[in-house]
């Protein structure tokens, strides 16, 4: 008789996607000097949202053993295991850049300042529970609260980062400031510039987000944890 160890779940993630779009020349004033004028802070927002949660239950234990998943198995390599359930979280995060800018009527020299930065967060989480375990029994009522504790991990990432990603994002606008006057020539690089600055900032916040994530649910599959879901319907 072969022993049998039902993996009631694993984590499914995929690697959210960061964009960013950039709108130039929301403001325009000219610029009668060769300073470029004192603007005060851009308005930053981060925005989270979350679609409600997805459920799919069709899906055999056989299917679900064939999706790419990130986190490892608390088994050993000669268990024989089934996955029983599994959460796909993905993460998308989204950023929009506007400049303000003012030019210089005699030389054509401009200024460029951030105007208003918006990061969205945006989180769509799927449950899987295999279709062996039907809805209303032991074994899917155990696998759901075990999935759960994935889709808490990953709003609590999300409200965690969001506020970093602020933080940072205020730091790095701040001692960037007003950038120029710029020759006519230079003006495309300038604001290239200031858009991978932003640019950089999101990213490295959602980088380490997602070490963060991946640690997190990883320990969420803990061997302690299988044991316990499993112990629930023996």
């Amino acid at each position: 008789m072969v022993s049998f160890k039902p993996e009631f779940d694993r984590f499914k993630h995929l690697l959210w996607v960061c964009s960013l779009a950039v709108f130039m020349v929301v403001f325009y004033a000219p610029m009668a000097q060769a300073d470029c004028p004192n603007k005060g802070a851009p308005s930053i927002a981060i925005k989270m949202s979350s679609t409600s949660i997805e459920y799919d239950f069709s899906k055999s234990q056989d299917q679900l053993q064939n999706f790419k998943i990130d986190t490892k198995s608390p088994y050993d390599n000669t268990a024989h295991t089934k996955v029983g359930g599994l959460m796909n979280g993905e993460i998308s995060v989204n950023s929009q850049v506007s400049f303000g800018w003012a030019q210089n009527k005699r030389d054509g020299s401009s200024c460029y300042w951030y105007n208003d930065i918006e990061v969205k967060m945006h989180i769509r989480p799927i449950i899987f529970i295999a279709s062996e375990h039907e809805k209303g029994t032991c074994s899917h009522n155990a696998i759901m609260e075990h999935e759960m504790k994935h889709v808490k991990v990953d709003r609590a990432m999300l409200k965690k980062y969001s506020d970093l990603i602020e933080s940072d994002l205020r730091k790095v606008v701040r001692k960037v400031g007003t950038v120029g006057p710029v020759s006519r020539r230079s003006t495309e690089r300038a604001r290239s510039k200031m858009m991978r600055i932003v640019e950089k900032t999101v990213n490295n916040r959602t980088e380490a987000m997602y070490a963060e994530r991946r640690k997190l649910q990883q320990a969420v599959d803990s061997l302690e944890e299988y044991e316990r879901v499993q112990a629930q319907c023996n």
